[in-house]
C-alpha cells in the first residue's frame, strides 16, 4: 500500500521544524523556525520596505499568524514595526541591530538543518527533489498566487555540495 504524500510530507515538515526550533535554544536564543526564517528573509531584503502584507504573502500566512510572529519578534528585541509617512496605518517592518548581530548563528543553523535534510541525496536528486516541491507547492497554492520562500531568498542554507 502506498503511503500518502501529504502524510509523508507533513511528518517531515515536524522533524525540520523540532530540529530549526532545537538548534539554537541552548545558546540562548529562543526562536523558533518561522521567525528565524523571517529574520534571514529581512535580513537579505536590505532597505526594502517590506510590512506585514508582504509576509503574509511571502511566507503563506493568515494575518492572525503574521500579526503573532511579528509581534513575538518585536517583543524579542529582534524587529521595529515604524508607521510611515505616506499612510499611518502601514507599519514598516526592520531587523534590529541585535537581530542582525545574530543573523550568523541563525543563517549556520538552518544551515545545518538544510544539510542534514539532503543527506543521503545526490546533487542531482537535491535539485529534483527542490523542483518537485515547487511544483506542489504551485499547485496547491491559489491560481497565481506566489507562495513561500523563493530559492533566491535561501540561498545561503542550500547544500553547496561540490564547491
Amino acid at each position: 500500500m502506498e503511503r500518502h504524500i501529504g502524510f509523508q510530507i507533513k511528518m517531515l515538515s515536524k522533524l525540520i521544524k523540532k530540529r530549526v526550533d532545537g538548534d539554537l535554544g541552548g545558546e540562548g536564543l529562543e526562536l523558533t523556525g518561522m521567525q528565524r526564517w523571517l529574520v534571514h528573509y529581512l535580513y537579505i531584503h536590505p532597505g526594502e520596505e517590506l510590512f506585514q502584507r508582504d509576509i503574509e504573502k511571502r511566507f503563506g500566512i493568515g494575518r492572525s499568524s503574521a500579526t503573532e510572529l511579528l509581534k513575538s519578534l518585536e517583543e524579542a528585541g529582534m524587529i521595529t514595526r515604524t508607521a510611515v509617512s505616506r499612510d499611518a496605518r502601514l507599519k514598516k517592518i526592520e531587523l534590529t541591530d541585535f537581530a542582525a548581530a545574530q543573523q550568523k548563528r541563525i543563517e549556520k543553523a538552518l544551515s545545518d538543518v538544510e544539510k542534514q535534510l539532503v543527506k543521503g541525496l545526490t546533487s542531482a536528486e537535491s535539485k529534483t527533489l527542490r523542483s518537485l516541491l515547487d511544483r506542489c507547492i504551485a499547485a496547491m497554492s491559489d491560481e497565481g498566487e506566489e507562495v513561500g520562500i523563493t530559492n533566491t531568498d535561501t540561498k545561503n542554507f542550500e547544500n553547496k555540495e561540490g564547491e
